[in-house]
């Protein structure tokens, strides 16, 4: 459950500079 979560943060992480 929580690797899920981490995996969420660090794509937003990535894709927050993409932007």
């Amino acid at each position: 459950m929580m690797k899920l979560v981490i995996i969420l943060v660090i794509l937003l992480v990535i894709s927050y500079p993409a932007y």
